[in-house]
């Protein structure tokens, strides 16, 4: 038995313990599938558009506003008076 793993990401709908998927996946009724779910991003559309980040990825707009206050942290700037 040849076993051949392809991946796809696809959305969905949680209902209970079944998720409605919004695409056909091209995968036979019945076929054991491995499924790993991660709860979409509930951030503001327009915040993660201000980030240029992916919708669904507030990891990324969390590692940008680490590395932004890291910068500024680290800015020699920061303690300068004028």
């Amino acid at each position: 038995m040849t076993i051949i793993n392809t991946a796809q990401v696809l959305k969905g709908i949680v209902r209970g313990r079944t998720i409605e998927l919004q695409e056909e996946v091209g995968i036979p009724d019945g076929a054991v599938v491995d499924v790993t779910v991660c709860e979409r991003s509930r951030l503001p559309k327009e915040l993660v558009e201000a980030f240029g980040v992916a919708a669904g990825s507030p990891e990324s707009v969390e590692a940008f506003l680490r590395q932004t206050y890291q910068d500024r942290e680290n800015d020699p700037r920061n303690g300068a008076t004028l």
